[in-house]
This record gives structure tokens, C-alpha cells and sequence, in this order.
């Protein structure tokens, strides 16, 4: 399988308005995309994982729509329909049963306008995010209008890349106005027929089994808290020196710091609430950690 790095090397140029020239949908033939949730419990952080594939088209009520299938131990269930309209870059989704469908995706918005989606899977209630950011990536040789999204109280942001889905995976768009934590679920890695062209860098695999891993057996003597954090992180560790290498969801450098005597504190005080990436690197092995930065 070739896989396309997107995370360290990411080109990136401004969109001043509009659509690219050609919409990448969504839900596409050969799509597939691997999610994560995350259970808490009081000994740390488990974590399961499950497939969405596209399924044959349908149609309600006189309009056509692309079924989506959650795809589990060769299990395939019904989980919705989904239609996009390529002239706008809007997408509406309805879970099974619905005699209606919600907005879960509008790639025509930019920075300042307010998106206004009724995502059914997340409940009924109608969830507004500020559009805070607009570009374009290059991902698997094709250009892609990305957005930054966040609650109005700016503790929380997500992202959305044409072709895609959302940083909670292709059903979760908008699931930053919740700022929930535990239940919560994330990309872990997408792919375009045999090629992977995303990876999240918060994880090292494409699937957990029955919620097995437990952050704290991952690494016992490498400690990340509190987590999540208003100001700063504490980081101890057993050996004598370790690199610590902070990124954001996408994998952009934030800060890099080399530190000695087993314990440091991490400033975040200056960063916009969210998800983060921290890899800590010692001679005896590398964890990634997902902090989540919460300055309520």
C-alpha cells in the first residue's frame, strides 16, 4: 500500500473566495475511513475503533442520497444516507429511520461567516461554528479546501478537508460545539482505494481491538497531567533526557524542547483551545500523547 505523508509536509496556499475549480466529494467510491472513540475510565483512557465504507445509492422522497455503512469484523450496518450538492460544496446527512436530514458540511463558507448544521447523529440540536480559518492542501496529488471551525466560546476547534470528512471523522462534523471529551471520536485514517492519504498523528495505528489499549500501558514511566489543562502540562519521565515535540491535529510544529531531570512543565497558556500532539522521545522509547488544551 502506498501511503502519502500529509502531516510533516503539507503545502499550503490561501483560497481568496469560492470553491476550487472541481468539488472533491465525499462519499466516493473506494472511500474508506477508520475512526476512533475514546471511553474514559478511572484507570485512563481505552479506545475502540470502526470502519465506514460507501454504499449503493438510494433515494427519499424523490432525491438521491449515497448510503454510508459501518463496516466491523466483516460486519456491514446500515448507518444513514448522505447526499452532497457539488455546485455549493454542501452536504446533508439523515441517520436510518429519519423522515428528515440535517446540514453536516458547507465547504462555500469563509473566514467570519457562522456554519449552521443539524447533525443528526450528534442529536437535534442546532450547532453554530465560526468559520476561523480557509486554505487549501495538497493531499494525494489533488488540491483541497480546508476550514478551521470553532464553538463561540473559542475553547474548541475542528477541521474539515474537501474530499474528506471532518477532524471527527466523515458522520461527526460539528461535534466541537459539544467540547466533549469522553465518547468523543477522531479521524484516525483515510484512504482512497489502496492509497492512506491521512494519518493522525495523535495515533500510531489505524485500529484498536475491543478498546484494549490503555494510555497508561503504553508507556508507564512517561506521565502527561493534568490532561486536559488551562495553563500548562506537567511531563515527568524515568530517563535521564528527552525531546519533547509539541504539534497541533494537523502535525504542525508548535514548539520542539529538549529537557533533562526527569520532570517539566509545558506553558499552554498561549494556545487556542483544543486538541494537541505531544511526542516525547527518550533513549529507551517515543510516546504520543493527546493533550487537550480547555482554557475555561
Amino acid at each position: 500500500m502506498r501511503i502519502i505523508t500529509v502531516i510533516n509536509s503539507i503545502l499550503l496556499f490561501s483560497l481568496t473566495s469560492g470553491l476550487q475549480a472541481q468539488y472533491l466529494p465525499i462519499l466516493t467510491a473506494g472511500h474508506k475511513w477508520s475512526v476512533v472513540e475514546i471511553h474514559c475510565q478511572p484507570e485512563g483512557n481505552t479506545y475502540s475503533s470502526s470502519k465506514l465504507i460507501p454504499g449503493p445509492d438510494t433515494t427519499f422522497f424523490g432525491t438521491g442520497y449515497k448510503t454510508i455503512w459501518k463496516n466491523d469484523n466483516e460486519t456491514a450496518i446500515y448507518y444513514g444516507a448522505f447526499r452532497e450538492e457539488e455546485t455549493t460544496g454542501r452536504s446533508w446527512y439523515r441517520i436510518p429511520y429519519s423522515e428528515s436530514e440535517g446540514l453536516v458540511y458547507d465547504f462555500s463558507l469563509q473566514p467570519g461567516d457562522t456554519a449552521t448544521l443539524v447533525n443528526q447523529l450528534l442529536g437535534t440540536d442546532t450547532i453554530r461554528l465560526v468559520v476561523t480559518g480557509r486554505d487549501s492542501v495538497l493531499m494525494n496529488q489533488q488540491w483541497r479546501t480546508r476550514l478551521f471551525l470553532t464553538n463561540f466560546s473559542l475553547s474548541w476547534q475542528e477541521w474539515w478537508i474537501e474530499g474528506i470528512g471532518s477532524q471527527g471523522g466523515v458522520l461527526n462534523a460539528g461535534s466541537s460545539f459539544y467540547t466533549g471529551i469522553c465518547g468523543s471520536q477522531e479521524l484516525l485514517c483515510f484512504w482512497e482505494g489502496s492509497v492512506q492519504t491521512f494519518q493522525n498523528p495523535a495515533y500510531p495505528v489505524c485500529e484498536f481491538v475491543a478498546a484494549a489499549l490503555n494510555e497508561e500501558e503504553i508507556a508507564e514511566e512517561i506521565k502527561v497531567f493534568p490532561n486536559p489543562a488551562q495553563q500548562s502540562f506537567n511531563i515527568t519521565y524515568a530517563a535521564r533526557s528527552a525531546k519533547l515535540t509539541l504539534m497541533d491535529i494537523q502535525g504542525k510544529l508548535i514548539t520542539e524542547e529538549i529537557t533533562t531531570g526527569g520532570n517539566y512543565r509545558m506553558n499552554v497558556s498561549s494556545l487556542q483551545g483544543g486538541i494537541y500532539v505531544l511526542k516525547i522521545a527518550t533513549d529507551q522509547q517515543t510516546v504520543i500523547r493527546r493533550l487537550v488544551v480547555d482554557h475555561r
